[in-house]
């Protein structure tokens, strides 16, 4: 990455596609047996806890300028993977 600029670009494109999944995930959802829909109602309940902080971050690191941005970067870089590896959970046991 050159500039900050351009981390917000790529960050924004990973935001859209992560919270695309996670939608496509949620879709996916209405074909859960009835035995694991409360496990499944949590899990999603997890997943929209960590978009919102994910979307917290990434406001603010659109919003960066300066010295602040590289904490900023790091901020958002760890909601992001927590959200990543949060719906990479919740794929995994939900959805064959």
């Amino acid at each position: 990455m050159n500039t900050l600029n351009d981390y917000q670009k790529v960050a924004h494109e990973s935001v859209d596609q992560l919270f695309k999944e996670v939608d496509q995930l949620k879709q996916k959802g209405q074909f859960i047996k009835e035995d694991k829909k409360q496990m499944f109602e949590q899990k999603l309940a997890d997943l929209n806890q960590k978009k919102e902080a994910l979307r917290t971050k990434y406001n603010q690191l659109s919003s960066a300028s300066g010295q602040a941005s590289e904490e900023l970067k790091n901020g958002f870089e760890q909601a992001k993977g927590a959200l990543t590896t949060a719906w990479k959970e919740a794929k995994e046991e939900f959805v064959s």
